[in-house]
């Protein structure tokens, strides 16, 4: 027979590790912990792998794509925008049940999200990234 004391302590113990395994699975998932990514034309830290890294208008861009199960409503793929080494712009695709789900490739501006595009159906990783370069080449004629 053991002790009372011997048991608390194992059920404390045992808390401990599941709380501790809990909170390590949310940093794996969600980023938390975040990573050194050593791309092609960037290094930078991450929260995690990106998909891809390309270059376009002068831009440095990598994309994400949420991790797990593609969610109903929320973020689906993110764009971080790097100009001489530095994180300047992030653009998400979000899924939002506006009357139907909709997709909008959209940037926080301050207090102010701006829509760059929308999509009816669920677009692809391609279709988006080749949206997101529209976006990016009509700006870049724009300020000629």
């Amino acid at each position: 027979m053991r002790a009372e004391g011997t048991d608390r302590a194992q059920d404390i113990m045992k808390v401990f590790l599941a709380v501790a395994f809990v909170l390590g699975v949310g940093f794996v998932i969600f980023g938390c912990g975040g990573m050194k990514y050593h791309g092609k034309y960037i290094t930078t830290t991450v929260p995690y792998e990106p998909i891809d890294e390309f270059k376009h208008e002068g831009w440095v861009i990598l994309a994400f794509e949420h991790p797990g199960k593609r969610p109903e409503e929320g973020e689906i793929y993110k764009f971080w925008l790097f100009k001489n080494g530095k994180k300047q712009r992030e653009i998400v695709l979000n899924a939002k049940i506006v009357g139907t789900r909709k997709f909008f490739l959209q940037e926080q501006i301050g207090d102010v999200v701006k829509t760059h595009a929308s999509f009816i159906a669920p677009p692809t990783y391609e279709a988006v990234k080749e949206r997101l370069k529209a976006v990016l080449s009509a700006e870049a004629k724009h300020r000629q």
